[in-house]
């Protein structure tokens, strides 16, 4: 087996070390051990080739406020498509701002932040569950 070295940053030292004191662990192997679960999750989760998410189309999301967004999943209202209060759901729907995130989504969706984030993008992946789990747990 080959040895990689590498130097971690000081406030990850300082706080793996504290994980591994309330584990009762030596830094190392705290950082041993949570090298090797973020390895079972990288290969665990494989990338898509293509994003089937339809939210774009077939699944419009309105906020609290009137506010329309990409998808459920975009809680912190990051892509604002419209506002309720303001347009018909009709203007909004067919507009321009829902028209060119459907072309930016068309031509490459890894590239849009929450489109790129999404469980859609790995195999298995559902963002309802996580949006629901996220509501759930979500602490102010």
């Amino acid at each position: 087996m080959a040895a990689i070295s590498l130097k971690l940053p000081e406030d990850l030292l300082e706080a793996s070390g504290r994980y591994a004191d309330a584990l009762r662990l030596t830094r190392a192997e705290y950082i041993r051990r949570a090298l090797e679960q973020m390895n079972r999750e990288t290969r665990a989760r494989l990338r898509v080739r293509d994003n089937h998410c339809k939210h774009l189309w077939n699944a419009p999301s309105v906020r609290w406020d009137g506010k329309m967004v990409s998808c459920g999943f975009d809680i912190h209202q990051s892509r604002i498509l419209g506002d309720l209060t303001t347009s018909p759901f009709r203007d909004i729907w067919f507009g321009e701002a829902y028209q060119k995130m459907r072309r930016e989504f068309r031509r490459d969706w890894e590239s849009l932040p929450i489109c790129g984030r999404c469980s859609y993008a790995w195999q298995g992946g559902n963002c309802a569950r996580e949006t629901v789990h996220g509501a759930i747990n979500f602490v102010g």
